[in-house]
């Protein structure tokens, strides 16, 4: 691995620190703040926010990646501005398509007005590009956008509460906004980067749309069984289950965040050495890539386990986090299970012309998911999604690894 392969590793692990890390600091923080049934509220409406972005980044953070690297290494600085233009123009389509349909589900159904705040979460997502800069291996710009942009949020959350001035909404509005900060700053640099096209024919987005179908219907799938546990817990559990159920996810995300940027970058890498002619070749590629995402998680996982271990036993967990601890000792199996899950499947089945295949797994298993959280989670609160949690992510494996046994056996 050479000095730039690491830079560019250091700088994606900064960058996700901004984007997966930050939730993991502010949630706790929050719940702490403004207590389990206002905490529960706020989680709701993120739970909506993320439904919101899987609609709006649809597949391209799959498709487009090749696409902009292929442009990269051949200098075709006017390629890389129409895959910039497209994509955006048909994310933010899709963005006030959703906003349209949120704004009136909010007044039909009379839900709280501060959800439609969590829409700067999605468009600020939208904006920021990450498939853009990952594929340019010009990580350090964007990395320092977000970083900033979430620590300056950090600041006003600690001066509003000092202030007492903190409560549901300015959370929102802070926590959502923040991504809209790093977004918009992110679009500005690449649009002074880029040369001006023009925005492409509203025909580009719609082709655009049916080109990357199958692989965004495997995202849809992911999300009903990654973001879904929330949302049934709010209708199924108490305001308690929901909060600390919610603060365990995001440790879980945090684990699976510290192997994303060996993983982006690798990916990022191998895009044009991924052949559907030579499978086994193909899949070689992929193992060594995966291996060390692997063993960090191992390593992370087993000095996180050890650091909570002292806390509690020297008192200085609140009470709310010991419930976290025995749900994070279930989930944590679905960490390496969702590693392998996005090497094999979504960067692997995917880029060989098996993502139709993906996809119905990914369907499959989101619908089982769906259903066996909302049979559990009566019964076992946040215990009951955890296991529907790590149950997910376990049968995608297993469903992948029987997946690539026969087309590399054929």
């Amino acid at each position: 691995m050479t000095i730039k392969d690491l830079r560019n590793i250091f700088w994606l692990a900064v960058n996700q620190g901004g984007n997966a890390l930050f939730p993991l600091v502010l949630m706790p923080w929050l719940l702490l703040a403004l207590g389990s049934e206002d905490f529960a509220r706020l989680v709701l409406a993120e739970v909506i926010a993320f439904y919101v972005l899987t609609l709006c980044l649809y597949s391209f953070d799959v498709t487009q990646v090749k696409a902009v690297a292929t442009a990269v290494a051949s200098s075709d600085d006017k390629a890389q501005a129409q895959i910039f233009y497209q994509v955006l123009q048909t994310r933010l389509l899709l963005f006030v398509l959703c906003s349209l349909v949120l704004l009136g589900v909010t007044y039909n159904l009379a839900l709280e007005p501060f959800f439609l705040i969590w829409l700067l979460f999605p468009l600020g997502m939208i904006l920021q590009h990450n498939y853009f800069f990952q594929a340019c291996q010009e990580n350090k710009a964007l990395a320092l956008l977000v970083f900033i942009s979430r620590l300056l949020v950090m600041g006003a959350v600690w001066w509003l509460q000092n202030q007492q001035q903190l409560n549901v909404e300015t959370a929102s509005w802070l926590a959502a906004g923040s991504y809209l900060l790093s977004g918009l700053l992110a679009s500005l640099l690449l649009m002074v980067r880029l040369p001006r096209n023009g925005w492409p024919a509203m025909a580009d987005s719609v082709q655009l749309i049916r080109d990357g179908s199958v692989i965004f219907t495997g995202n849809l799938a992911v999300t009903l069984y990654r973001n879904t546990n929330v949302f049934l817990l709010s209708l199924l559990a108490t305001p308690y289950a929901v909060s600390v159920y919610a603060i365990a996810e995001k440790y879980v995300r945090m684990l699976q965040a510290l192997a994303r940027p060996l993983n982006d970058h690798y990916y990022a890498k191998i895009a044009s050495l991924l052949n559907p002619a030579a499978l086994n070749a193909s899949f070689a590629v992929i193992r060594q890539s995966t291996r060390p995402q692997l063993l960090l998680l191992l390593v992370a996982g087993g000095l996180g386990a050890l650091a909570a271990f002292v806390l509690a036993g020297l008192g200085l967990l609140p009470s709310q986090f010991l419930s976290v601890l025995s749900l994070l000792a279930i989930m944590s199996g679905a960490v390496l299970f969702g590693v392998v899950n996005f090497m094999y499947g979504v960067v692997g089945l995917n880029n060989l012309g098996y993502d139709r295949a993906m996809a119905r797994r990914l369907l499959l298993v989101g619908v089982i998911s769906l259903l066996l959280c909302a049979l559990l989670a009566p019964i076992g609160q946040q215990y009951g999604a955890a296991l529907a949690f790590v149950f997910a992510e376990m049968l995608l494996t297993i469903l992948i690894v029987i997946k690539i046994r026969q087309v590399t056996r054929a």
